[in-house]
Formats: structure tokens, sequence, C-alpha cells
């Protein structure tokens, strides 16, 4: 899946404050929740919220197979998918080593290589550690 940004402005002002900073994640796939853990191990600061029990989904157009394909971060008005979430939700730790590498991972030079990153990893999650059989799309 390609990493993208979506612009919420569209949406209603109590939604983006009600969900400000939630990471969404497939809590069927052990490789996504031990990453979301070890995210919040790194001090980020967001909220992580299995996909499946978050009441807002079809409210910002992010349907069940891009939930179950792609980390999403609504932050504020946008939502950040796939790498890009990974960077934002990385730039949100109360560590500067962590915040710097998040800034990294989230610049224009290493998009491409994010994104390409990303993709190999969500493709092949099922043979990472800490996967489970549902870890495979």
């Amino acid at each position: 899946m390609a990493s993208t940004t979506a612009d919420c402005a569209a949406f209603p002002t109590t939604y983006a404050r009600e969900v400000a900073r939630a990471l969404l994640y497939d809590a069927d796939c052990g490789f996504c929740t031990s990453s979301v853990q070890w995210a919040v191990r790194l001090g980020c600061q967001v909220e992580a919220i299995p996909w499946q029990a978050w009441p807002h989904l079809a409210e910002f157009g992010i349907t069940r197979e891009a939930a179950t394909a792609a980390l999403h971060l609504v932050d504020g008005n946008r939502i950040l998918i796939g790498h890009e979430a990974v960077a934002g939700t990385l730039r949100r730790s109360s560590h500067f080593a962590v915040r710097i590498a998040g800034r990294a991972l989230g610049s224009k030079p290493l998009r491409p290589l994010g994104r390409r990153a990303y993709a190999w990893v969500a493709a092949n999650r099922y043979r990472l550690p800490g996967s489970t059989a549902a870890c495979q799309v």
C-alpha cells in the first residue's frame, strides 16, 4: 500500500478534537500490536487504538480494507498513512532522538525509501517477529 496523507479539514471539529493523535492499528496482527507497544515504550504520545474498536472509521473515510492494510495516524485535521503514520508517531515521542528519527523518516529525501520499506514490511509482516496467522493480509 502506498503511503499518503489525507486532509480531514472537511470533518467536524468535534471529531478532530476527540480523536487527536489516534494511532489506528490492526489488533488481530501480532506484529502490528508489538510494533505499537514498542512505539509506546519509545515515549510516543499517541492514543493507540485498534481500528476494530474505533467508531469513527466511516466519518474519516477509512475503509476496513485500508485500516487492515496500513497504520493510520489521525492527527488533528490530517490522517497520515503507512510510513508517514510511523514518522508522525515517532515525531510525538518524549525522547529527542526518537523525534529526530521521525523527522528524518518523514523528510522529503527519505520519503521514497520510507514508502518502499513500509510496503515491504506490510506485505511481509506475517514473516516478521511477533507475527500471527492474522498478519497475512
